[in-house]
């Protein structure tokens, strides 16, 4: 089954877009001393049975920490209903749209059967994230409160994800806990999205396809509020921040929020977010061959394609946000060089940013080893799938042990994603205090950090 290829090589790509080269920062960004450090808990926070678990936002509520998640949901529970949950917990950040670059370059000559275009469509419809809401008052131990403490309709077009939320003390009951959350937003019908995938697959077609899943699929962010933080939650304004053209470069996610009693009645709430950032023209576009559309071309799209911390500001956080500034926090040229997911408190005169930033040591022509090396495992890892799936597992477990991966483990062992950390006066212009602020126990893809919550509890962050 060729959709197992593509879901590895999702996998991958995410990796790769996400733990990628930040060359030093240099818009709006001055270099300053450390002087936060931190100490790692080595243990694993408990979250009862939730899985695919990622992006939370938390609070110090009284003596209560409080957290709202992105988590996978998928109603299938097959083999593909697990890998669906996994394909589920990208959408709710930026860079999976990025990270879809990816994805139709590596499909080489692959023949999209009408069999797999409904696997498909039965694992977008069956598979989604959610926003779940759980409680600690020790900040390792959580008990879940609600699982789908927002949610949409429970496809993957439909996702939900990355939430910040504040306490508005001032606000009344209905409006006490206030929500801004990433969405998925899709132009496409269900006719339109089998198109585009048989064309995917199809040579002289794969360059048109690809645009028009991007040009029509993006991430917006939303806004909701909660008398408890638990539910109800209404969506007061399912849009109150967008990229603009609907496209996938155009997406905006992955917000913070904070209310400043201080400023300026027009500025009182203050939104730092990912942006997409697009540097190729259309000419550009235009130029590439369908019919040779491969890994250069590939890396062409990526090398202009990248995410950014954008920075807005709103009278009551519903709306209008105004766009202070697209690019408040730049990474560099090209997807490797993106910064992503911002964390802001603000401490006194001073704004304190957490963020995701990567590091690699690919180059252009590993990136080009690494595709082939994936694409190669496409019948070792379609064997593994149709093992599991069949329920033999002799045969599952020796197909396990004759899967060799070590050329990709080689070339990512230098590659992760670290959370950085800046600093700002006005929370506009920032200032570097450490780059690689919080890192993993190894530089190697699985031992990345990432999309950071960070709350000021007295004198300790």
């Amino acid at each position: 089954m060729r959709l197992c290829k593509k879901l590895l090589l999702i996998v991958v790509a995410i990796l790769i877009s996400l733990s990628s080269l930040i060359h030093p920062l240099s818009t709006h960004v001055s270099n300053a001393q450390a002087s936060i450090s931190w100490t790692k808990y080595t243990g694993q926070l408990s979250l009862g049975s939730e899985k695919y678990v990622a992006d939370a936002s938390v609070i110090k509520d009284g003596d209560t920490y409080r957290m709202w998640y992105t988590h996978g949901k998928t109603d299938l529970l097959t083999v593909s209903g697990i890998l669906g949950g996994i394909r589920s917990a990208v959408p709710g950040g930026i860079v999976g749209n990025i990270a879809t670059l990816a994805l139709v370059a590596f499909l080489g000559n692959i023949d999209l059967t009408t069999a797999e275009l409904n696997t498909i469509r039965d694992m977008m419809d069956g598979s989604s994230t959610v926003i779940g809401y759980a409680t600690s008052t020790d900040r390792i131990n959580w008990a879940v409160q609600n699982s789908q403490a927002l949610a949409d309709s429970g496809a993957a077009w439909n996702s939900v994800g990355s939430p910040t939320v504040i306490k508005d003390d001032t606000a009344p009951t209905p409006e006490l806990y206030k929500m801004w959350f990433t969405r998925i937003k899709t132009s496409l019908t269900q006719t339109q999205l089998q198109t585009i995938l048989t064309n995917m697959g199809t040579a002289g077609l794969r360059k048109q396809a690809l645009l028009d899943l991007l040009n029509s699929t993006s991430t917006v962010i939303g806004y909701a509020t909660s008398p408890n933080g638990n539910a109800p939650w209404t969506v007061v304004n399912p849009q109150v921040l967008s990229g603009g053209s609907g496209a996938a470069w155009n997406s905006v996610a992955a917000p913070t929020v904070i209310k400043d009693d201080t400023a300026l009645p027009a500025e009182r709430y203050k939104m730092w977010f990912t942006n997409g950032k697009k540097d190729i023209t259309q000419a550009t576009l235009d130029a590439l061959d369908p019919a040779t559309f491969g890994i250069n071309e590939l890396v062409d799209i990526i090398d202009g394609t990248s995410t950014v911390i954008g920075y807005a500001t709103s009278p009551d956080g519903n709306a209008p946000w105004t766009v202070v500034n697209p690019q408040v926090l730049p990474g560099g040229s090209g997807a490797w060089n993106s910064v992503a997911d911002p964390a802001v408190v603000k401490d006194g005169p001073t704004y304190r940013m957490w963020f995701t930033r990567g590091n690699t040591n690919l180059t252009r022509a590993n990136l080009r080893t690494l595709a082939t090396e994936v694409a190669g495992k496409a019948n070792s890892i379609r064997n593994i799938i149709n093992a599991f799936s069949s329920g033999n597992l002799a045969q599952l477990f020796e197909n396990l042990r004759t899967l060799d991966i070590t050329t990709i483990k080689g070339l990512l062992t230098g590659t992760n994603t670290v959370i950085g950390y800046v600093t700002s006066t006005n929370g506009t212009n920032w200032a570097v205090e450490n780059p690689q602020h919080l890192v993993g126990v190894s530089s190697s893809a699985w031992s990345s950090v990432a999309a950071p919550t960070v709350v000021k509890d007295s004198e300790a962050y």
